[in-house]
Formats: structure tokens, sequence, C-alpha cells
């Protein structure tokens, strides 16, 4: 049985059909807080939204978990990668990648290499874990997976140790700062302890 975490309908912005958050790219962020219930989830887990990119760019962070550790802070974050290992070094891509505070013993990190993402269209994005790997969803799309850095050790939010630590949505905080801006409208953020899997919806509202 699924047990619901979050869910966060945001109706900011409504010009372009339906209703999210804007975010600038340059410096907007929405800070979910330093201890939410779901921070210590460490087994298995779900991260969904709808997403609409206005402009789009490598190692943009839709939605992450970082802290205040420096240098070499850690770093949990759901986002897009433009990387050779993801296909051939052409195309955004939807990713993940995690590593505690110093890097050590590693940087893990995940690409999809289905569906590559463009601008002016809006996207049902999802990362799930089933406490081993790492899966990718665009549009309820199973990405194939490419791993750029490490291995996909399918870590969740639990599980990188990084001191200081707070969620956001939009950016990522790191190393006391944040950063990985992103130049998106977001909508319908919801968050699961549980493996989703491929039970996602691929239109607007649904």
């Amino acid at each position: 049985m699924r047990k619901f975490i979050l869910t966060i309908l945001a109706c900011l912005m409504c010009s372009i059909g339906w209703c999210g958050i804007d975010f600038d790219g340059t410096d907007d962020y929405v800070d979910l807080g330093a201890s939410p219930t779901y921070d210590t989830d460490s087994s298995s887990g779900t991260v969904m939204m709808w997403v609409y990119f206005d402009t789009i760019a490598s190692a943009e962070s839709l939605f992450g978990k970082g802290g205040t550790f420096s240098p070499d802070g850690g770093v949990w974050s759901f986002q897009t990668r433009n990387h050779a290992s993801c296909n051939g070094g052409s195309g955004i891509f939807l990713g993940i990648v995690s590593f505690p505070d110093t890097q050590l013993p590693a940087i893990n990190g995940i690409c999809g290499t289905t569906t590559a993402l463009t601008t002016g269209q809006w996207y049902h994005l999802a990362a799930t874990s089933n406490g081993t790997a790492w899966s990718l969803y665009v549009n309820g799309t199973n990405q194939s997976i490419s791993v750029w850095t490490g291995s996909n050790t399918g870590d969740w939010f639990g599980d990188p140790t990084i001191t200081g630590s707070k969620f956001t949505l939009g950016a990522v905080f790191n190393e006391n700062a944040y950063d990985a801006f992103s130049d998106v409208i977001i909508s319908d953020l919801t968050i699961y302890n549980t493996n989703q899997n491929n039970t996602l919806g691929t239109e607007p509202g649904t």
C-alpha cells in the first residue's frame, strides 16, 4: 500500500494554459525546509511533477537536497543532464545525481536516454527508487538508463550524509548557497515514500 507524503499544487502562473510556480533560472527557488518528514526515507520513494521548460541547459536542479558543508558538500538532485554518456553528447535528458559530504566514496549519477527534453511544452517527470536502483519516467515512459558517473545505487533522500541539509524546488542548496537554478514552470510536486513505478499520468491534470 502506497503512503502519500506531500503534494504541492501551485497556481501562481497561468498564462500558458494551466498553473504552476514560474522560476526565472537566475535566482528563484522555493525553500521546502530543513527537516521534512520525508528527509529520512532511504529504502524507496518517488518524486513526480509537471514541468514546462522556458529554456533548458544541463545540471539544472528541479528538486534537490543539499547542505552547508564546504568544500565538496553533498547533494541529492533530480535534474537535467547533458553528458556524452547520455546520448553521445547531444540533447538534454532527465537525471539524478547523489553524493555525500566530501564526495566520498563516490559521486553517483544517471540519466535517461529515451526522451530528449525540449522547451515550450509540459512534461510529466518522475524519479523512483526501489532501494537498490533508480528509474526515470518522462510522460509515463520508462527511460533507458545510462550511468554517467559511479553507479545506479538508488540512493534516496536519507542515504547520503549531508550536513545542515534542506530541500529546495527550482534550484539546489549546496555549500551554504543556492545554485543550479532552473528556468521552468513547476506544478503538482508529489512525493511518496514508496516506489510508484509506472503508475503515472501523461496529460496535465491527471
